[in-house]
């Protein structure tokens, strides 16, 4: 059964704005760790075999987005980072993220896909080769 629920932007908003104070928790910059295998069942859970393939940090130390009156939050850029070096293969396909708060707690985990696919981090290529740049345009999260 699909189910299909709209909130109102006023509420959309005050149900982001939760999400932005537990991704602000900590003393530095919430993370978004890019992933390649399956995905957890939940965020409590470990990554298992999967590997790490980057982990890009908020550009801003304090606040990582900002709440806007139509229900969306808007993150401040994304730093891009070099990905971490692994070897055999040395090129990685990611399949989903982890989004964490500065001390590494997991706030919630999302699917990665290529742009145009529907996913929540859409990417040019998801292809992540050791040691390449890694680098996001922007990114927002708009509640239904």
């Amino acid at each position: 059964m699909t189910q299909d629920v709209r909130f109102s932007r006023d509420v959309a908003g005050d149900m982001l704005l939760p999400l932005q104070v537990k991704l602000d928790g900590g003393a530095g910059a919430m993370r978004i760790r890019i992933y390649d295998g399956t995905r957890p069942a939940t965020p409590e859970d470990g990554v298992g075999a999967c590997t790490k393939l980057a982990e890009n940090p908020s550009s801003n130390t304090t606040t990582c987005a900002t709440e806007t009156p139509t229900g969306t939050l808007t993150f401040a850029p994304i730093t891009t980072v070099n990905a971490e070096t692994f070897t055999s293969p040395s090129t990685r396909t990611a399949t989903w993220a982890r989004w964490c708060m500065s001390d590494g707690t997991a706030v919630f985990d999302c699917d990665v896909g290529v742009v145009g696919s529907g996913k929540f981090i859409e990417m040019v290529s998801t292809s992540i080769v050791s040691g390449a740049p890694v680098a996001y345009s922007s990114a927002t999260i708009t509640m239904p």
